[in-house]
C-alpha cells in the first residue's frame, strides 16, 4: 500500500488532487520514513489544487509516536466524546434520522438496539475517565475499565 500511496502523493502534488492518508499510525515506520520525507518536501512546486489528509491515533504511551516535523507542518483537527452519559447518548441518538428509522420493518427493534447501543458505547467512554485500576499506581484493571492497546 505504502508504494502505490507514494504514487498517488506524486501525482497529485504534480497534477492537483486531494489525498487522504487514512490510519498512518499503523505504519509508522514508513510514515517517520519516507512519508516524513516526502512531506518536507512537499510545499516545493506544489499543484494549487493539490491537498494531503491524514488521519492517525494518538499512540499508545510504549509505541514510538508521529514524526515531529509532520505534526508541526499540520492542521491538526480532533474529535473529542462530549462530556457524560447524558451528552454522549444525545450525540450518538442524533446520528440516527427519521428516516432511517421509517425505512426499516422493524422500528420498535431498531430503536431499542440503536439506544443499547449507544447506551454501552457512552458508559464505555465515561468508565475510560476512571483509568486501569481502583488502587493509586495499579497497571491492571478490570476488563473493560482497561486501555487496550488495540
Amino acid at each position: 500500500q505504502e508504494p502505490i500511496a507514494m504514487n498517488w502523493l506524486t501525482n497529485f502534488h504534480k497534477n492537483g488532487g486531494w489525498a487522504l492518508l487514512q490510519n498512518i499510525h499503523l505504519t509508522i515506520d514508513w510514515t517517520s520514513g519516507p512519508l516524513n520525507e516526502k512531506v518536507d518536501k512537499l510545499a516545493e512546486g506544489a499543484h494549487n489544487d493539490f491537498r494531503l489528509f491524514l488521519s492517525a491515533e494518538p499512540p499508545p504511551i510504549l509505541e514510538k509516536g508521529l514524526p515531529i516535523s509532520l505534526l508541526k507542518n499540520s492542521v491538526k483537527l480532533t474529535n473529542e466524546p462530549p462530556q457524560g452519559m447524558h451528552a454522549n447518548l444525545k450525540r450518538a441518538c442524533a446520528n440516527f434520522t427519521d428516516e432511517m428509522v421509517d425505512s426499516c420493518g422493524k422500528q420498535a427493534e431498531f430503536k431499542s438496539i440503536c439506544f443499547a447501543l449507544a447506551y454501552f458505547h457512552a458508559a464505555l467512554l465515561e468508565r475510560k475517565k476512571f483509568g486501569v485500576g481502583n488502587i493509586p499506581g495499579s497497571t491492571s484493571g478490570i476488563g473493560w475499565n482497561m486501555n487496550y492497546p488495540f
